[in-house]
Formats: structure tokens, C-alpha cells, sequence
């Protein structure tokens, strides 16, 4: 969840209003603390690397993704294990080249798909090369 919630301050406090996520701030009556947190970030706004602002949610989101999948597949080897926890590279970077065809909306980045697939591919490396938990 942290990754997702990383990825979500990122567009809560720097990114333009018109994003879906606002949407959901206000229909939980956070958007008055949405307000107060930008003014409270707007000075850091200059100084932060497009990277951060644009790519970074994206591979945020797939990391998170892949590493519950993994997570979930952990014990299981095989077509469909490696099938389900390609599904957060396959959707970041598939959503890239669905903007770049026109069929996803959206502006293309090679930065957003290239960080897509390397999130990913860490969450994968994480998960796997860490000891799985003792069965109970």
C-alpha cells in the first residue's frame, strides 16, 4: 500500500485538479486537506525532476502491482504464476503503448514505460529473493 499511497501524494499535491484521484477527495470530503497540503508543497514544486512528478506514479503503481502478486504466487512456479505477476509490467507498460497507439488516453512516455518495467521487475526480484514466511 505504501507505494500506491507514495504515488497518490505525488498527484494529490503537485499534478493538475483535473485527475480522477481529486474526484475521489472529494467524495470523501478531503479535498479542504488536499487544499492545505499543495499550499504547503507548492514550494518544492519547482524543484522537483519532471521524473518524480510524471513517471514516478506510474512505476509506483506497478511495483505495488507486481509485488502483491508475487506475493499471492510466491509458492507457485509455472506459466500461470509468471502470467499473474507480469500482469503489473504488462498493464504499465501496455498502457504506454496504448497511448502512444491512441487507444489508451493519455500522453506516450518512454520515461513512464521504461520505469514501469523496471518497478516491476524490483517488486519481482524482492519477492522472490526474499525467504518466504514459515508456514503456520
Amino acid at each position: 500500500m505504501l507505494p500506491v499511497a507514495a504515488g497518490g501524494a505525488v498527484y494529490l499535491l503537485w499534478r493538475a485538479p483535473h485527475l480522477r484521484l481529486f474526484r475521489w477527495a472529494e467524495a470523501v470530503r478531503a479535498d479542504g486537506l488536499v487544499a492545505r497540503l499543495q499550499l504547503g508543497a507548492a514550494g518544492a514544486r519547482e524543484s522537483l525532476p519532471d521524473l518524480l512528478l510524471f513517471s514516478l506514479p506510474d512505476a509506483l503503481w506497478a511495483y505495488a502491482l507486481t509485488a502483491a502478486l508475487a506475493l499471492v504466487w510466491r509458492a507457485r512456479r509455472g506459466a500461470a504464476a509468471l502470467a499473474w505477476v507480469s500482469l503489473g509490467a504488462v498493464l504499465g507498460v501496455g498502457s504506454e503503448l496504448g497511448q502512444l497507439a491512441r487507444a489508451v488516453p493519455g500522453t506516450f512516455d518512454p520515461a513512464d514505460a521504461v520505469l514501469c518495467a523496471l518497478a516491476a521487475a524490483l517488486a519481482y526480484v524482492l519477492v522472490y529473493r526474499s525467504p518466504a514466511p514459515a508456514p503456520r
